[in-house]
């Protein structure tokens, strides 16, 4: 993240912290031309047991709305979408990954490793090699081989969660009658 989307990051991940929300990303989509607009896409989430609901959005929409509009961090027009994370979550601190340890990811590294730069299988750890750098390791399929796969931190350009994550949101929200 550089550049304005920095700055939106940097200037409202303490204040929604303090409000019990998460930062989760934000990111400027598109290009403001005279003919479109680009969108500010600020992702958040929660502790709180029910999760982000439209409601949060809401609230925390009309405030950054506001305090947006005065300090103009970003240049030309753009909308504003305040969202939850979603189903296929993004991974975009190192805590997230040890927090979803056991969830099956795709990661797009920066470098290719074997000619590849995307990689599926489960997140099992995330560990610190003996250089002392953060290192998130994964059981993947290569050539038809389940193998460990270990990425340097720096190295990942950006990764998720995959759609299993609703499954197991689905099976945890059932009721036994």
């Amino acid at each position: 993240m550089f550049g304005q989307e920095k700055r939106v990051y940097d200037f409202w991940a303490p204040r929604l912290e303090a409000e019990g929300f998460e930062l989760v990303r934000v990111k400027l989509m598109g290009k403001a031309t005279e003919s479109s607009r680009q969108t500010l896409q600020i992702m958040i989430d929660s502790e709180n047991e029910n999760g982000v609901t439209i409601g949060d959005c809401q609230k925390v929409s009309r405030q950054m709305s506001v305090i947006l509009d005065v300090e103009d961090p970003i240049d030309g027009e753009y909308t504003l979408e305040v969202s939850s994370p979603g189903i296929d979550r993004p991974l975009t601190k190192l805590a997230h990954y040890e927090k979803f340890t056991g969830s099956r990811v795709i990661l797009k590294t920066l470098t290719a490793y074997d000619g590849q730069r995307r990689f599926q299988g489960t997140l099992t750890e995330v560990i610190r090699d003996d250089q002392g750098h953060d290192v998130v390791v994964i059981m993947g399929l290569v050539n038809s081989e389940m193998v460990e796969l270990h990425f340097p931190y720096v190295d990942i350009e950006s990764a998720q969660i995959t759609t299993e994550l609703l499954a197991k949101n689905k099976k945890k929200g059932r009721k036994k009658s």
